[in-house]
């Protein structure tokens, strides 16, 4: 079985996330891929099948100033980048 993960900043109510929602699910029913969602914060607006595993970062964006969204994206990236080697994705 194939893994895959996505990243994907929100899962809440909006067309792009119910796009990535839909791409989510279709992929997961193919049953050949091990699916993995990675989010900024832990709050989903829509229903996911079964069997997705859902990893939060549980980082906010910090819109403040041009350091604070640098920081706050370095952070982020780090995470997911312990997130991706820990599930042998890289």
């Amino acid at each position: 079985m194939k893994k895959i993960a996505f990243l994907v900043p929100t899962l809440r109510f909006g067309g792009g996330e119910r796009v990535a929602i839909n791409l989510i699910n279709g992929i997961s029913d193919l049953e050949c891929y091990e699916v993995s969602v990675i989010v900024y914060d832990s709050q989903i607006d829509y229903d996911l099948n079964l069997g997705i595993e859902v990893i939060s970062l549980n980082e906010k964006t910090d819109l403040k100033n041009k350091i604070s969204r640098f920081c706050s994206f370095f952070r982020k990236s780090i995470k997911v980048d312990k997130i991706l080697k820990k599930k042998k994705l890289i």
